[in-house]
Order: structure tokens, then C-alpha cells, then sequence
């Protein structure tokens, strides 16, 4: 971020003085994990930017489509539904979001955290490999990041009339010039990638139907609208317009969507309200008896009240356990037995003494978890809260808890 700050400061069209303060608008995956959205606030915190809120790129990116498209809305607008698709360089989100009366109300997300454009400049880079009759391990780190480069630029270049990509390796191999590969090859090996993005954004509209019955209303529909980095790449639009029709819309600048939609979510004069939904399940691994239970805190279901609200749980309940050994995870998806799925991301691993003699006790960690029904008469309750940023703010630090035990 220091470098970011740097380059605004230096290349820019703004004038801004060294120490002057300069305000943010961020914007993060929608399947982004807690941990990884604190982080990316913090560093640039840490860098001198005032960071004034955090959205969701395919907020942001809707935020945009509907600055583009749709008349202001007004009072008297009627809903309409944008899908968003965001196939961006390493990530891939889709939102269904409801757009109406000054008002962007998050539906659904759906989201893989890794599966983007990187993806499909390996395709090209082991083909490469392939045609060469090398292997990876035969190259430096340096001369695989320069192939890499030349396939990314080869990727980027593609339009319909193209039939084969040259990608030049001379300053790789000295004897070899380009390697030849036919745009058909490299269809194939990435049709796979593609598709899983298509059915994860079919499984954010399916669920968005059965959280909102208006959702289904064709009228209401207003577009599929695809943004990001990787969305130049000719297979993605097409198998979208396969899917979806007429109903596709490719923003004009798919790899500013995100930054143009942060800046319109910052106007005052647009005086814009947000009600986003919470993108990933959080849960806990708890001790129940003899075995291991998965206790659902957030479910990715939940809506977050409109403009910076939070959503707030507690657990109440009596240990049978000397110790609490928590083991927080975020996921993408729970299972039919409630057991967490999809992809998932370790949060924190916390140890809480329900045994006062263990208050002060400075290393948990090897302390045996043992039954102890002389403590159920006591009482512990647990607090959590999510906010309009994807964050837990109490991971941050500490869970806040009330231990009542005497």
C-alpha cells in the first residue's frame, strides 16, 4: 500500500501534498474470509490512507451498472435484479443484487477464491511446455514469470478471427522463437474453468429465486452484467450469451468497474443506501460429550440491516467442560447434516477456561479437555457481531464473552 500511495502521489493527475491525508473506498472479494478483508484494511490503514468503507467488488461493479444503464432511481422505480458475474485475475464472485428506490439490496453471493484468469494463463503456459517438451521444474522462477508474462499478453489478445497464439519463448530458449498454439486447444482446456464460474453464477441466481419470489419475475430481470479482469478473454462472454441470452451485458471497462462503482458509493450528493448479505457461513467446532459438533453462528442467509448495520448473535449456555477448545472456521456452503462444505478458511483456534482455576493459566494448549458436570450450574455467554465490511470484529482482537463463573 505504501507503494500504491506512493505512485497516486507521484504519477497522478492529482495534486496532493506528501502528508496530505487521503481517503479510500475498498473494495474485496465477495468470498473473501475474514481474516483476509481485515488485513487488506489494515495495510491500508497502516499506510497512511483514511479508509472511509469497504464494499464487495460485485456491489461495487452493480453500483456501476445501474450509474451506466438504469435511470436514476427514484421513488417511483420499480425493482429490477441485476446478475453480477466478476471473473477477475485469481477470483471469481457472483451476486444477485436488487436495485430500486436509491437502494442496492444484496440478495446472494457465491464466490470461488481461486479460480480466474491465472487459471487460464496456465492453460496457455503448460501447452507451451507441451509443444517445447519441457517441464516446469526445468526452468527458474524468473524464466517461468517471463513465459508467463507472454502468455497472459497472448491471452489478452485473442478476438474471434484469431486462430493460433504465438507466444515468444527467444528469450527463454535461444533456438526456439514462438511456439504455435491453436486457439481450439486452448477452448478446450479451458471450458472446464469457465463452466464452473457459469454454474456458480447459476447457483447464486437459484438461490436468490428462493430467498426473493420477485427475483423470478423475468420482467424485473435487468441484465447478467460480467466485469472484470478476465472477462476479455472471447470464451467467457460467449459461454455466458450461450447460457443467458440477450440478457448479458459486458461493462465497458471491465477491469474499472469495481474502482468506478467505490467512487459513485462515495458521492454524498447520491446519498445511495446498502444493505448487503453476509457472504460466507461462519461456525465453530465445539465439544459436545465424547464428540465434536459444528455450530452454525452466521449463516451466509443472513441480511445486514440497510447503510453500516451489523448482525448480532450470542450463545448462552452451561459447560460440562473444564475447557473450551473453539476452533472458528468460514465456509462457503453447510452440508445436509450441518457439517461445513465448499470452501473453507480456518478463522482462529481459541482456548476458554470455563474451570476458574484455569483463568490464569498462561499456556491452554496442553491442558486435557475433560468432563466436568460440576460446572454446568454456571453460566457463558458468547457475543459475536458481523459488519456491513465481512468482518467479525471481535476476531480481530478477542471474542467478546461473558464468563460468569464465580
Amino acid at each position: 500500500m505504501d507503494h500504491v500511495k506512493k505512485m497516486l502521489i507521484n504519477n497522478s493527475n492529482f495534486i496532493i501534498d506528501k502528508d496530505e491525508p487521503i481517503e479510500v473506498m475498498i473494495a474485496t472479494p465477495a468470498n473473501a474470509n475474514t481474516n483476509q478483508r481485515y488485513i487488506t484494511m489494515e495495510a491500508f490503514k497502516k499506510a497512511g490512507f483514511i479508509v472511509k468503507g469497504m464494499l464487495n467488488e460485485p456491489t461495487a461493479t452493480a453500483m456501476e451498472f445501474s450509474h451506466r444503464y438504469l435511470k436514476k432511481p427514484g421513488t417511483q422505480s420499480p425493482e429490477k435484479y441485476v446478475a453480477v458475474y466478476d471473473l477477475g485475475g485469481g477470483t471469481f464472485d457472483a451476486s444477485v443484487i436488487e436495485l430500486a428506490n436509491n437502494s442496492y439490496n444484496v440478495i446472494t453471493h457465491e464466490g470461488v477464491s481461486k479460480l480466474g484468469g491465472d487459471d487460464i494463463d496456465m492453460v496457455i503456459f503448460d501447452l507451451v511446455l507441451l509443444k517445447l517438451k519441457k517441464q516446469r521444474k526445468e526452468l527458474s522462477k524468473s524464466d517461468e514469470v517471463r513465459i508467463l508474462e507472454e502468455c497472459r499478453k497472448n491471452k489478452e489478445g485473442i478476438k474471434r478471427t484469431t486462430r493460433k497464439l504465438a507466444i515468444d519463448v527467444s528469450h527463454v530458449f535461444d533456438k526456439e522463437k514462438k511456439v504455435l498454439l491453436d486457439k481450439k486447444d486452448i477452448y478446450n482446456l479451458c471450458e472446464p474453468i469457465i463452466q464452473q464460474s457459469v454454474d456458480t453464477l447459476k447457483t447464486a441466481i437459484k438461490t436468490a429465486e428462493l430467498m426473493n419470489i420477485d427475483s423470478r419475475d423475468k420482467q424485473k430481470s435487468a441484465a447478467i452484467y460480467i466485469a472484470g479482469g478476465a472477462v476479455g478473454f472471447p470464451l467467457v462472454p460467449r459461454k455466458l450469451h450461450d447460457q443467458f441470452g440477450k440478457k448479458v451485458k459486458i461493462s465497458p471497462y471491465p477491469q474499472a468497474s469495481t474502482a468506478v462503482g467505490l467512487a459513485i458509493s462515495a458521492d454524498p450528493a447520491r446519498s445511495t443506501n446498502l444493505r448487503e448479505a453476509v457472504t460466507r457461513n461462519l461456525g465453530v467446532w465445539r465439544e459436545y460429550g465424547t464428540n465434536k459438533i459444528f455450530d452454525t453462528i452466521i449463516e451466509k442467509s443472513s441480511r445486514l440491516k440497510p447503510q453500516f448495520g451489523t448482525i448480532q448473535v450470542k450463545r448462552t449456555y452451561n459447560p460440562i467442560h473444564n475447557l473450551g477448545h473453539l476452533r472458528f472456521i468460514e465456509c462457503s456452503s453447510i452440508g445436509q447434516s450441518g457439517e461445513p462444505g465448499g470452501d473453507i478458511a480456518d478463522i482462529k483456534e481459541i482456548f476458554f477456561p470455563y474451570d476458574p482455576q484455569l483463568k490464569n493459566e498462561k499456556d491452554l494448549w496442553h491442558v486435557p479437555v475433560v468432563s466436568r458436570p460440576d460446572l454446568a450450574k454456571q453460566e457463558v455467554t458468547e457475543t459475536y457481531s458481523y459488519d456491513s465490511r465481512g468482518i467479525i470484529p471481535e476476531f480481530c482482537t478477542q471474542i467478546s464473552a461473558m464468563n460468569t463463573l464465580q
